[in-house]
């Protein structure tokens, strides 16, 4: 199976930017009224994965897809991703409610229709299926069988706006209840699907231990990825929210849970700008006999540099990534320095001996290079494809 991901686009309004609608500057590079691609990058997603080889399945959407929760972007975005991918072949779309898709500042948790305008937008949302429709605003949860995948939504916004400019946590950050945990846990482990893919806005636990320091991960975050990782079966949990693109693990039953925290479409980076932020989209390919070293599935990613999607080269997540189980770098660092070889150890060769190198990001494998100079090694990569490992002299 293979999904577009799209996350947090935060679309704006070059006329309501005009007007000062929005609290400070330039926030996004994605003029939802604009025709030209250098302006709304939205509309050169399909021309970007004309060269993809290929066969998309849905595509799916992790939530704010406009800023500050304003109506006619709104519903302009959700259009235009429909109109995405129908360019691409694709019937299916799903999305996942966003904070800024209700209620993003004090002033708009006045007014109940804000918060609930997202129902009634066309195309419908979070999908066109209304039973589908129906579970996900009345549980909070809703699931469907693709293939031989079950797709999960979760709404983590459910609270989001309600309690008018009250600053407590349950707010302001995304939630999840027990009841919605086991909604979860019965849709995902009680289906003949081979994996699962879980979407939701919120992420449930800190991206990274480094760069991710803010007190926000949502409510129950912790229970509910316990809960995944009862299940028997591999899987995938894709988030937006925090802007930040880092692929993680966490313990599960069977095979580790996958979690992507995928990267902002189009918003601008915060003040305090990191190794993890970047302007991308992703496909992710899963279910498929990828290879022979445990893999689970493969991430693609482009990304916005000079005016234009292009195959992405950040260290973190460049274009082609492996995944399936973190990679372990101590115990990598101690195999690679063991191998016995001679000049150049060619890519094949070099995963024979270390299989769980194929996991490993670009920024990883810098950082393997950076341990291994002292031993005259290097292993030899392009954006975080192995090449091989060359074998010079010990120093």
């Amino acid at each position: 199976m293979r999904f577009l991901i799209l996350s947090d686009i935060h679309s704006i309004s070059s006329d309501l930017s005009k007007l000062q609608a929005y609290d400070s500057g330039k926030v996004s590079i994605c003029d939802i009224e604009s025709k030209d691609v250098q302006s709304n990058p939205l509309l050169g997603i399909s021309s970007a994965l004309a060269e993809y080889s290929g066969k998309l399945d849905g595509v799916l959407c992790l939530g704010d897809l406009a800023h500050h929760a304003k109506k006619l972007p709104l519903q302009e975005t959700w259009r235009v991703v429909h109109k995405i991918a129908d360019e691409l072949g694709v019937s299916l779309v799903l999305g996942v409610t966003g904070n800024h898709d209700i209620a993003s500042r004090p002033e708009d948790f006045e007014e109940l229709e804000n918060i609930k305008y997202i129902r009634g937008i066309e195309p419908k949302f979070p999908s066109t299926d209304c039973t589908f429709n129906d579970a996900y605003y009345l549980d909070g949860v809703a699931a469907m069988d693709v293939g031989k995948t079950t797709l999960i939504c979760i709404d983590t916004c459910r609270l989001h706006g309600y309690g008018g400019s009250q600053k407590s946590d349950v707010f302001s950050v995304g939630n999840i209840t027990d009841d919605m945990i086991s909604a979860v846990v019965e849709k995902a482990d009680f289906t003949d699907s081979k994996d699962v893919v879980v979407l939701m806005h919120h992420h449930p636990e800190p991206v990274d231990e480094v760069f991710d320091r803010d007190a926000d991960v949502m409510s129950r975050g912790k229970q509910l990825m316990l809960a995944l990782g009862a299940v028997s079966k591999p899987i995938f949990l894709l988030h937006g929210h925090k802007h930040m693109v880092k692929i993680k693990y966490a313990q599960g039953k069977i095979d580790p849970i996958t979690i992507l925290s995928a990267a902002s479409l189009c918003s601008l980076p915060y003040s305090v700008e990191h190794q993890l932020a970047a302007n991308q989209f992703h496909v992710l390919e899963i279910g498929e006999d990828l290879g022979e070293f445990g893999e689970r599935g493969m991430l693609l990613s482009w990304e916005w540099r000079v005016n234009a999607w292009k195959p992405s080269h950040q260290p973190y997540m460049a274009h082609q990534l492996t995944i399936g189980r973190p990679p372990e770098l101590t115990k990598l660092l101690s195999s690679l320095r063991s191998v016995s070889f001679v000049g150049f150890m060619s890519r094949e060769e070099l995963l024979q001996q270390v299989p769980d190198l194929i996991f490993a990001s670009a920024a990883e494998l810098n950082e393997l290079n950076a341990e291994l100079a002292a031993n005259g090694r290097s292993i030899h990569h392009t954006s975080g494809q192995i090449k091989g490992m060359l074998y010079e002299e010990e120093r």
